[in-house]
């Protein structure tokens, strides 16, 4: 437990002269990152802007068998090699959503695709009704996301894909008329609603979208199907069917996106001479329940049997590695796809308690950000309190809303260099017991950072010698902040370029909308992150007067600021502290 009003210094360089700008990342849910070359360091109370892996680290990694929990658990001082084979086995046909010889465990780590989302929540219900009492509804209800613990309540979660069909016979001849009555509340850009058919009734084509939507909306849609083109041209059965597809953050499960009435509702369905006003039933209508999605595709490989690096490059990885790719197909548009580690044990480790969260692993990646192709970093714990209920329960698995490429250039990091990223924001200091996610997915389809994606995927990423690294005193907290939690820039605040105007800072995290859209903007906020309960922040800076500053104003602001004498003596200059807002 945390000690009540702990102090942490975050520190940061203000300078009022000279700025300069990066490009801006376009998005601020599932932005790309380039991960800086060295850890984005968290602060400490001992060490604030360290950019090493410290010296009271712990790793887990590696897989042996617990007998006492029955399951494959990680291993205290170690990591994941993927060379030792323990924990390993191949999949012989039993997993119909996973290609026949990829492995089905690997060092104890399994496969999920994150399309197949088997979830009962689209269905008949008088929650939100469009007319009359009862519609089709994508949702759960205040009950059900209290017992989900979702942070906004009723409405719509993470990684849904979640589909509503009915069969209909086609005589053979003539147009069908399609109309439906919607309304639909879906993170924009990123999450989608669809009304599609399958023309062959059996699925063995892809459907054909007829009505595609995000964001917020309501309507009624008049479509009309026509043989040949979006409706069969012979006689035969053929599929209507009602989609819901979330990605990973942002919607009511994690309050970043919150709704009354979930993603989607129908209503007043008619298709040809037959009406569905859900009323008395559901008139045929179900939830599908696939056993298949876009694929598992997580696999070992050796990694003289992948393609070589495009360019030379002195990379960390050796013999076995991680990787995600179909053989016939690259990466397939909408792939989302994670491994998932053993049961990393901090309680029998002795290491519960301790706050730092330090993700290790090697990487090779050719990913130019026109492919679309990403890395995605999760992971998941016990216990943790529900904010909602109070009942203790296991999260869902979480990131930092980011996902990751690394240049445009092939990428590996130097040996013994390995890439670091710190998660002591995400996992809280009270986990016991957590498992990592690493995978990719691929955003073809959506585009969702506007520029044209290119259809080209290759093997890449390759993973290797991944561990979780633990870190610091329970008696002290741990502070981190992301690439798009700092400033980012120094432009005029009368968007000029006269360099005597007033200064701005801005960040990377978009307020009102989850991206650039109408009525949204840049945050202005320095945002550090940490598990610290009751903990008071500090930032600490260095202000240095350029020549066009208002020294009257500077000696304002500069009376309301902490001086910190002992910073100045050790670095030089004026140094200066204030509380951050908790």
């Amino acid at each position: 437990m945390l000690k009540p009003w702990q102090v942490v210094p975050v520190m940061l360089v203000m300078l009022t002269t000279m700025a300069s700008a990066r490009p801006g990342d376009r998005i601020s849910e599932l932005r790309p990152e380039m991960p800086d070359l060295s850890l984005e360091a968290p602060a400490t109370a001992v060490s604030s802007l360290s950019t090493h892996i410290y010296a009271d680290t712990v790793s887990y990694g590696g897989t042996f068998w617990a007998p006492d929990s029955l399951r494959w658990e990680a291993i205290r001082d170690s990591h994941w090699s993927f060379d030792s084979g323990v924990g390993s086995s191949i999949n012989n046909g039993t997993n119909p959503n996973k290609p026949v010889g990829y492995h089905q465990q690997m060092e104890g780590w399994t496969g999920l695709d994150q399309t197949l989302s088997p979830l009962p929540y689209f269905r008949r219900s008088s929650t939100c009704a469009l007319s009359g009492s009862y519609s089709l509804w994508a949702g759960v209800t205040l009950d059900e996301a209290n017992a989900l613990c979702y942070a906004t309540g009723q409405g719509y979660g993470n990684n849904w894909d979640l589909t509503v069909s009915r069969d209909f016979a086609y005589n053979g001849t003539g147009d069908i008329a399609l109309r439906f009555d919607y309304a639909y509340d879906a993170e924009y850009n990123f999450d989608f609603v669809y009304a599609r058919i399958d023309t062959t009734g059996d699925g063995s084509a892809p459907p054909i979208e007829l009505f595609g939507n995000t964001g917020t909306g309501s309507g009624t849609a008049v479509i009309t199907l026509n043989p040949g083109q979006d409706m069969r041209s012979t006689a035969g059965i053929y599929t209507i069917l009602f989609v819901v597809n979330s990605d990973g953050t942002y919607s009511d499960e994690d309050g970043l996106n919150p709704t009354t009435c979930g993603a989607l509702s129908i209503d007043n369905v008619i298709v040809g001479a037959d009406t569905s006003d859900f009323e008395a039933g559901a008139n045929g209508w179900a939830q599908e329940q696939p056993v298949t999605g876009i694929g598992d595709f997580s696999n070992i490989a050796l990694l003289g049997d992948l393609n070589a690096p495009a360019v030379f490059c002195p990379c960390g990885l050796r013999d076995s590695v991680l990787i995600f790719f179909d053989l016939t197909d690259g990466h397939p548009v909408d792939q989302d796809n994670l491994a998932i580690s053993p049961w990393i044990d901090l309680l029998s480790g002795g290491d519960s308690g301790r706050p730092g969260k330090l993700m290790s692993y090697d990487v090779y990646a050719l990913m130019p950000l026109v492919n679309y192709v990403f890395v995605q970093l999760r992971a998941r714990f016990y216990p943790a309190v529900c904010a909602v209920t109070g009942l203790i329960y296991l999260t869902p698995f979480r990131d930092q809303n980011l996902v990751f490429y690394y240049g445009e250039a092939p990428f590996c990091n130097p040996v013994t260099s390995p890439r670091l990223r710190d998660y002591s924001a995400v996992i809280t200091s009270g986990a016991e017991q957590i498992q990592l996610a690493f995978g990719m997915l691929n955003l073809c389809r959506t585009e969702p950072f506007g520029d044209p994606c290119s259809g080209i995927t290759n093997q890449t990423p390759y993973f290797d010698n991944i561990s979780l690294g633990v870190y610091g005193s329970p008696t002290r907290p741990v502070v981190n902040t992301t690439a798009f939690d700092r400033f980012q820039d120094n432009f005029s605040a009368d968007g000029s370029m006269n360099h005597t105007s007033a200064g701005r800072f801005d960040q990377n995290r978009i307020k009102g909308a989850s991206g650039p859209s109408v009525g949204s903007i840049l945050g202005d906020t320095l945002n550090a992150r940490g598990d610290g309960g009751n903990v008071e922040v500090r930032l600490v800076f260095k202000v240095e007067a350029g020549p066009f500053v208002n020294g009257a104003a500077l000696s304002g602001y500069v009376a309301r600021w902490t001086s910190e004498p002992t910073l100045n003596a050790s670095y030089g200059g004026t140094w200066y502290s204030a509380r951050m807002d908790t």
